[in-house]
């Protein structure tokens, strides 16, 4: 069983180019859907990158913390 599940939200998903929602946007979207869960937990770990976001960089990133 886990102890929390986290959220990521991408700042910049390198893959997409047309017709998404703005980084600020997701995020809020995604504080709100999970904000009455207490196991949930929202991280804005990709939005201090100055990079595309990659999911091999976001979990290495995790694993240091």
């Amino acid at each position: 069983m886990f102890d929390k599940i986290i959220f990521v939200p991408s700042f910049t998903p390198p893959l997409k180019t047309n017709n998404i929602a703005e980084a600020d946007y997701r995020f809020e979207m995604v504080k709100l859907a999970i904000e009455h869960n207490k196991y949930f937990e929202l991280s804005d770990i990709e939005f201090n990158r100055n990079t595309a976001s990659y999911t091999a960089l976001t979990v290495k990133e995790l694993n240091t913390l």
